[in-house]
């Protein structure tokens, strides 16, 4: 592939062996619009393709790719996988909101920001990973990805904010980090088949309603935690963990 920059605009053009078709490729409409920012990179703002598979690329003609703008693939119902380049730091608001054909999203560890509802009402995304140093899973990131099954949060993460993992229907087992310390309101809400949650001593605060409606949920507790608290005062099936020798 090649990228050619004209007016703001990314070019894709698809080269081949065959010079006819590549005379033809030449003439096809862009797919991406970009924005240059005052460091020199460029920001995604807007996908026009209707490919199944979109990989974006690290650079174009030297400027490299550093976010993924607001919005910027929102509504795309053809896209089943998006591969994010290295180079890309920052996943914008709702930048894959509508994406109801997703079933695969790779997020390199180049990332350090993702904005809130990122991926909000991919249905059909089943599997996804977080980057090691993210800090917080933010607002409704996979809100109403109700074919989610699993997602890694890696151990980097502090807090999952309000609504993150709310309506996934489909997830049955939520690994938290050891030294997660907050979990926001409804943030696993309407996950009717959550079966097995451990909650870290390191946990100070839970919202209201953080496991709604989580009908088959067992949550593992250490004795006298915070977390053992809020499981009694909210009624929610509890088990608790034996306390290791030369436990912290």
């Amino acid at each position: 592939m090649i990228f050619r920059k004209s007016t703001g605009l990314l070019l894709l053009i698809l080269c081949c062996f065959n010079p006819m078709i590549c005379s033809a490729a030449s003439s096809a409409e862009p797919l991406f619009t970009y924005d240059i920012q005052l460091d020199g990179t460029a920001v995604i703002r807007s996908y026009m393709g209707n490919e199944t598979q979109v990989v974006i690329p690290g650079s174009v003609d030297g400027i490299q790719i550093s976010a993924i703008g607001s919005k910027a693939f929102s509504g795309c119902s053809n896209i089943e996988k998006i591969v994010i380049p290295d180079a890309v730091t920052e996943i914008g608001v709702n930048a894959f909101e509508n994406c109801t054909a997703l079933l695969q999203v790779e997020i390199p560890p180049s990332v350090q920001v993702i904005g809130d509802q990122a991926f909000i009402r991919c249905g059909l995304l089943q599997e996804t990973s977080i980057p090691e140093g993210i800090t917080a899973i933010p607002t409704g990131l996979f809100l109403h990805c109700t074919s989610l099954e699993r997602v890694a949060i890696p151990e980097s993460v502090r807090v999952i904010e309000d609504n993150a993992f709310a309506f996934c229907e489909s997830l049955t087992e939520a690994v938290l980090p050891e030294h997660l310390e907050a979990i926001g309101s409804f943030a696993f809400g309407g996950c009717r088949n959550l079966q097995n949650v451990k909650i870290p001593k390191s946990t100070e605060s839970i919202g209201g309603l953080a496991f709604a409606d989580c009908e088959n949920l067992i949550v593992a507790v250490t004795k006298d935690t915070y977390a053992d608290q809020y499981c009694r005062q909210n009624h929610l099936h509890e088990i608790i963990l034996p306390i290791l020798p030369n436990a912290d």
